[in-house]
């Protein structure tokens, strides 16, 4: 059911949670599905998360196509330092 979808609020609590749960070395993926406006807003959300783990010691990636019609899922990858 396309009308059924995950909110960010909710993304971003279980990422918090499982970062946490991470031990050096371990690693946090998610894949973004921005094909739809509440998929967009969620898969900008959960980027921004991200990228701010950078300035904690984290490495992260974002991998997915270029060049397609409308915005493709792409995942998102973080490594605990």
């Amino acid at each position: 059911d396309h009308e059924l979808t995950t909110e960010s609020g909710e993304t971003l609590d279980a990422l918090e949670i499982a970062a946490g749960l991470l031990r050096p070395g371990g690693f946090l993926s998610v894949i973004c599905y921005p094909g739809h406006p509440s998929g967009a807003a969620e898969a900008t959300a959960v980027e921004a998360w991200m990228t701010a783990l950078t300035g904690l010691g984290w490495r992260v990636a974002r991998y997915g196509a270029v060049g397609t019609r409308r915005p493709a899922p792409f995942l998102l990858l973080a490594g605990k330092g």
